[in-house]
């Protein structure tokens, strides 16, 4: 899910469950820890570090969530070489010139940038409010509204190649290739269904950003937080019904707080894409260039490291007893 696979079973609005379902990912890798803690008593005695016992606890299930993450952007390969990431297709007011989310801009005041062509063709892109309440926007700077001249909507149809695939394209061989006008003036695609863009030109491969560390990030820390939490409760003195309530209830916060998102969509208080833009939109600006790229890898890795090491160091000061806590509703210890 995380690395895309709904998109190998479906059309590209099923990747804003990508990031919808972050809680989700994590509440499953925390739902796995308590049961692995009941057998560490048997391991206590043996000549093993305790470095080495956490590492066994923690590291099997980062390695699980990398090889589904992979498993993810393999299967979604296939539908995603499919993919005219740059369009201009018809829509229940007309065509329009889409781009992926990740490309769109914040207007923070709710006022976007207006577009000028040099024909002196003036549009202001229509803002979008992820949030009911936020005064925040997001628009596509790349949007040619109906009634806009064939050059106006190739140059806007130019200026997010550049910026989807890195590869420019002179807006005048757009506008003679892909476009047509019809009697009544309406900028329609040459042949009515849409570009072939990327059918045209084999080079155009669509950068998303460093997406990878920036989900296992948001996935992982809070995880590996939570698992220090429940490690800090095996203290000489604590109850047991003190990490009792530190497991359930560490789920059932993760388990709330996917509800709540998933549910503020149904009642529109945050639109489905929301959560995505907020993530995708900064990665993908973020990623835009090599030091940007670099810059994203190494604060996740810092991020995930120094969460890490805070489980860690809970595990070596923590007692393993002897008869450990029971921490599924099935089964025996």
């Amino acid at each position: 899910m995380l690395g895309g696979g709904l998109l190998g079973i479906g059309d590209g609005d099923v990747g804003e469950l990508r990031v919808l379902y972050i809680p989700m990912v994590t509440y499953l890798l925390f739902a796995v820890i308590g049961p692995r803690m009941v057998s560490l008593h048997h391991l206590d005695a043996l000549p093993i570090s305790r470095r080495s016992m956490a590492a066994a606890l923690i590291l099997p299930y980062l390695g699980l969530l990398c090889a589904g993450y992979g498993a993810g952007v393999l299967v979604s390969s296939g539908t995603r070489s499919a993919i005219e990431y740059v369009n201009f297709e018809e829509r229940t007011n007309g065509y329009r010139v889409t781009v992926p989310l990740r490309v769109y801009h914040v207007a923070w005041d709710g006022c976007p940038r207006s577009v000028e062509s040099p024909q002196g063709e003036v549009h202001t892109p229509e803002p979008l409010a992820p949030f009911r309440w936020s005064r925040a926007a997001v628009y596509s700077p790349y949007s040619a509204p109906v009634g806009s001249s064939a050059a106006f909507v190739a140059l806007q149809i130019s200026r997010a190649v550049q910026e989807v695939y890195g590869v420019s394209i002179p807006s005048a061989t757009i506008e003679q290739r892909y476009l047509t006008t019809t009697e009544a003036g309406r900028v329609v695609p040459r042949g009515g269904e849409g570009l072939t863009l990327r059918a045209d030109h084999p080079e155009l491969k669509a950068g998303v950003g460093p997406m990878f560390p920036a989900l296992i990030t948001l996935t992982v820390v809070p995880w590996l937080l939570l698992v220090a939490l429940l490690l800090r409760a095996y203290r000489p003195g604590v109850r047991e019904w003190i990490r009792q309530t530190v497991v359930w209830g560490s789920l059932g916060v993760l388990l709330l707080f996917w509800l709540a998102t998933s549910m503020s969509t149904v009642f529109q208080v945050m639109e489905p894409w929301g959560l995505r833009a907020l993530v995708e939109i900064a990665v993908f600006g973020l990623g835009s260039t090599t030091g940007g790229t670099a810059t994203v890898w190494l604060l996740a890795l810092l991020l995930l490291a120094g969460a890490y090491w805070i489980a860690q160091s809970r595990f070596l000061r923590m007692e393993i007893p002897t008869h450990p806590s029971r921490y599924t509703l099935l089964g025996s210890r």
